[in-house]
């Protein structure tokens, strides 16, 4: 777009200026306003999951996305079949589930998660680190950074900190 203007035509609201992220006034505003949000956002999701893990057992998805980051940590493939014949792993991870979500796509003998296993490849280092206490944490932290990232755009969009600050909070 500047190119097809002639050079005397030019504004200063045309000339892109590079951002700083780190400087005086409103920059540096931001930067301490952000990593606030995180840090408080941080701090509520941690004591949140703490209590989640504490009164609840595993539920939902979970156990098949445990199941899977069982199998690519010991088997080294997405393949269930093994897992799922394994009765006392099947009864430690899956309780009395049936097994409605995996499936023999290929007729090859081999179950897959119905799920892609990208987040149970992403999550099984933190599972074999930290176990289950671990991968709500990273959830957590990764929830408390998305929150900061929405602050972040509803300040940049509304140029409002009162804005931000509510669309962080409907985002918790």
């Amino acid at each position: 777009m500047l190119s097809q203007l002639p050079r005397g035509r030019r504004t200063a609201r045309q000339v892109p200026r590079p951002v700083r992220l780190l400087g005086r006034g409103r920059a540096l505003t931001w930067v301490w306003w952000d990593a606030g949000v995180f840090v408080l956002g941080a701090w509520l999701l941690l004591a949140v999951a703490h209590q989640t893990i504490a009164r609840l057992s595993v539920t939902g998805d979970e156990p098949w996305y445990l199941l899977q980051v069982y199998a690519l940590l010991r088997t080294h493939t997405p393949d269930l079949a093994a897992m799922l014949r394994n009765h006392a792993l099947y009864a430690q991870l899956l309780g009395a589930q049936p097994d409605d979500h995996t499936r023999d796509y290929l007729g090859n003998s081999e179950r897959m998660l119905t799920y892609l296993p990208g987040y149970a490849a992403l999550i099984a280092p933190v599972y074999a680190l930290g176990g289950r206490a671990a991968v709500v944490a990273l959830q957590a932290l990764a929830a408390a950074l998305t929150g900061a990232l929405v602050f972040d755009e509803a300040w940049r969009v509304f140029g409002s900190r009162r804005v931000a600050v509510f669309a962080w909070l409907a985002y918790l």
